[in-house]
Formats: C-alpha cells, structure tokens, sequence
C-alpha cells in the first residue's frame, strides 16, 4: 500500500509538473508574441526616431550650452559663497574689535587713569577699528557688484535659455515645416513646373513685339530728326532770302537806310533769341526717344533678371526635386522595412498560434489525464488515509527509535570520553614509569660504580657477587598499568 500510495503521488507530482510546463509554454509563447508586437512597435518608434534625429541633436547642443552656462552661475555662486564668507569673517573680525573696545572702556571706567598707553591703545583699536569698518565696505561693495554681476550672468543666461527655447521651438517648427513640406512637395514641383511653362512662353511671346517695338521706335525717331531738320534747314534759308530781298530793297531806297538797317539788325537779333516752336516740338521729340531708349534698356535689364530668376528657380526647383527624391526613396526604403518586419511579426505571430492551438491541444489532453488522475485519486482516497495513519504510526516508532540512538549517542559519547581519561591516565603512567626507569637505572648505575669501588677496597666481596646476580634474576617483573618494564641487560646480569 505504501509503495502504490507513494506511486500514486508520483503520478500526482508528474501531472502536476507537466501541466505546470505547459502553463509555463503558453505564456512563453504569448510572451514570444507580446515582443513581437513590441518589435514591430519598436521598428515604428525607429522610423519615428529617425526624422527626430536632428531635433534631438539640436537638444543636446542646447542641454549642453544649458549645462556650460549652468557651470558659470555655480562657479559664480562659489564666488559669492566665498564673499559671503569674506563679510561674514570681516563682521566677526568689527565685533571683536567692538568687544575689545567695551573691555577698553569699561578698563578706563574702572581705573580712572587718562594714561597715555590707554589712549594710544584705544587709538589704536578705533584705527583698527576704521581699518576693519573700511575693510568690511570693501567686502561688502565687492559682494555687492559681485551680486550685480551674479544679476547680470543671471539674466544673460536667462535670455540664453529663453533663445534656446526658442531655437527648440524653431527647429521643432522647422521640422514640422519640413514635414509639411515633404509632404506637399510633388503639389508646389507641379505648380512651379506649370509656372514655368507659362513664363517661358510668355517670354517666347513677348520678345518679337519688345524687338519689334524697339526698331519701330528707332526708326521713327530718326524720321522725325531729319524732317526736323530739313524743315529748320528750309525755314533758315528763308529766312536768309527775306533779309537779303528786305536789304536790297533798303540800298534801292534813298532815304535813311541806317536807322532800317539797325531796326532790321534788332529784328534778326530778336527773331534769332525767340525759340521757334519747332525747336521746342525737336527736343521734345528727343526727349522723348531717350526716355524710350531707357525703358527699352530697363525692359531688357528687367527680362534678364527674369531670366536669372528663373535660372536660379530652375536651381531651386532641381534642388527641391533632388531632396524630395531622397526623402521619398528613404521613406520607400523605411517603408519596406516595416513591410518586412511586419510580414515577419506577421509569420512568427501565426507560427505562435499554432503552437499555441497545439498546445491548447496537449492542455486538453493534459486536463482529462488530470481528471482520470483524480478520478483514481479519489478511489485511492481510503488507502491513503489507511497508509497515513500507518505513517503516523511509523513516524512514532521512528521517534522512539531516535530518542534511543539518541541516548545511546549519549552514551557513546561518555565511554569515549571514559576512554579518553583512562587513555590520558595510561599514558601519565608510562610517563611516571619511564621516570622510574630512569630513576632505577641510575641508582643501578651508582650501585655498580660503588660495588666497583667496594670490589677494588674489598676483594673479599667479590664472591658473592654470583649470589646478587642470581638474587636480582629471581625478582619478579612489575606491570603498572598493563605495561611490561623494558628488559635491561645490566640488571639481567
């Protein structure tokens, strides 16, 4: 019973592990999943990190100027604290001075001398005293204009940080213009394109009536010139026909042709000073041709800025086209990637449930072993109440049997320790019997030097020295302690 019961829990144990793995493969796999849509979320958040590179680069600088201007309002804050410190020292330095100079007064208070050591001794610390008054508004201007100066740094940096702000929002603005920008930049490449189409036809258009214009309008001026100046040729020579016809008539006349010929002289004088209205009509005329010269100049300077213009639009229009095939070919580039890693989060996202589906599968299957496992568990219910009150049982007996080795433990322990003093005693024995040993040999020793001596002073003696031998090998061996006394063959002789 105890080996089914113990079987029977195996069984338990093993089902519980395996549902237990399964458990923890599904939400591997929803894990595995979970950091697919986390990748593909990343690989967004990459292409979104992309067109905010420059931005945050922008930050950086700024964090960086921020952090230098930052390191200057401490190292100034540094220089206040050790001002700070400065006035505190010279303020200690006046109140000492003030305390010795109460010690000093309540001295001559006290005494009542007007000694000369006194008063220069109270000189002396009023001239310590200014001297320290004067140091401390030195400190204290310095601290003042050095505060001033913290003020100033302060406010500078404030400005910095607010026209970093700003350059922030600038560039944030920027780039949500550049957005814009790329986005609508096909619409403006088509309507500049329209617009160009249009100015260089108007132009093709536009330059035969300009030449045109400009030949017509020489052409009549130099007309105009030389009528006017065949009419001033005509009107000259009348006029010199009138006066000679006028200056023959006077010589045919005998009466006073001086005064007729002055009169005539003033006459030709005064005709020659009146401006005729043909001269004024000619400069008008030519006035006029150069004021048409000059906006034929400024049509044709203002045609070739055009012109310029649309060069440099030209430019502008190849530079924007070029960017936005960049951008459009990186968006392109970055679009496919996403396509693909989509198409992969995609395929290892199906993967992940049919390995979820046949794991769900092995789930069920796992669940009903698990419910005939129970099912056997409960038929193996009465056995294990049987078997467990047979443990407890056992485990009673198994209690008395450790208190017993315990004691027997105990007991062990005491006849070791028992052996060990008599061990201990043994070996204090054999000391004490080498000692007597040594003790005996040497008395053996002085024996035989001193029967030598009495063999040498008595000869008589020397026969009984055959009955001590045979006295001293039929004395019997001591055993102290269960040790035999070592055999020495002078006492054997």
């Amino acid at each position: 019973v105890w080996t089914r019961l113990k079987e029977a829990k195996e069984k338990v144990d093993e089902a519980t592990l395996a549902r237990d793995q399964v458990l923890a493969r599904e939400s591997g796999l929803e894990k595995e999943l979970a950091l697919m849509r986390q990748k593909a979320l990343d690989l967004q958040a990459d292409c979104q990190q992309t067109l905010s590179a420059e931005l945050k680069s922008l930050q950086e600088a700024n964090a960086k100027e921020l952090a230098a201007h930052q390191h200057e309002v401490d190292t100034l804050e540094e220089k206040v604290a050790v001002m700070e410190s400065d006035l505190s020292l010279a303020r200690r330095d006046i109140r000492t001075l003030e305390a010795e100079k109460a010690t000093l007064q309540q001295a001559i208070t006290s005494s009542h001398r007007a000694d000369s050591d006194s008063e220069i001794r109270l000189m002396e610390a009023e001239r310590s005293r200014d001297i320290a008054e004067e140091r401390a508004a030195s400190n204290q201007r310095a601290a003042q204009l050095a505060a001033q100066e913290w003020e100033r740094e302060r406010s500078h940096l404030v400005a910095v940080a607010q026209e970093s702000e700003q350059r922030l929002q600038q560039s944030s603005s920027s780039e949500t213009a550049y957005r814009s920008e790329t986005r609508h930049l096909q619409e403006r490449l088509d309507l500049v394109e329209k617009a160009l189409r249009t100015s260089k036809r108007e132009k093709t258009e536009g330059m035969v009536p300009e030449r045109a214009l400009r030949g017509a309008s020489g052409d009549l001026a130099s007309a105009m010139a030389q009528s006017l100046q065949r009419e001033r040729e005509q009107s000259q020579k009348e006029a010199e026909i009138q006066l000679h016809a006028l200056a023959q008539r006077l010589e045919q006349v005998p009466e006073p042709r001086l005064k007729l010929g002055i009169k005539l002289h003033a006459l030709a004088q005064r005709v020659e000073q009146v401006p005729e209205p043909r001269l004024k009509l000619e400069i008008q005329l030519h006035a006029l041709a150069q004021r048409l010269e000059q906006a034929i100049e400024t049509q044709r300077k203002s045609a070739e800025d055009s012109e310029t213009m649309l060069a440099s639009k030209d430019k502008m229009l190849a530079k924007y086209r070029e960017e936005a095939r960049q951008a459009t070919l990186h968006l392109q580039k970055v679009a496919g990637e996403m396509q693909t890693a989509v198409e992969v989060a995609d395929r290892r996202a199906k993967q992940a449930e049919a390995e979820t589906k046949a794991l769900r599968s092995s789930i069920e299957a796992f669940q009903e072993d698990a419910l005939s496992w129970k099912q056997a568990e409960k038929s193996l219910v009465p056995r294990c109440e049987k078997a467990e009150k047979q443990v407890v049982a056992l485990s009673a007996q198994a209690k008395e049997l450790v208190k017993s080795e315990e004691e027997l433990m105990k007991n062990r322990q005491e006849l070791n320790a028992a052996l060990d003093r008599s061990r201990l005693d043994q070996s204090r024995l054999d000391r004490k019997l080498q000692a007597a040993n040594q003790k005996a040999d040497q008395l053996r020793r002085q024996l035989e030097t001193a029967h030598m001596s009495s063999l040498k002073s008595y000869p008589h003696v020397g026969s009984r020295k055959s009955q001590r031998t045979d006295a001293t090998k039929k004395l019997p061996q001591v055993d102290i302690g269960g040790v035999q006394p070592k055999s020495d063959p002078d006492t054997d002789e």
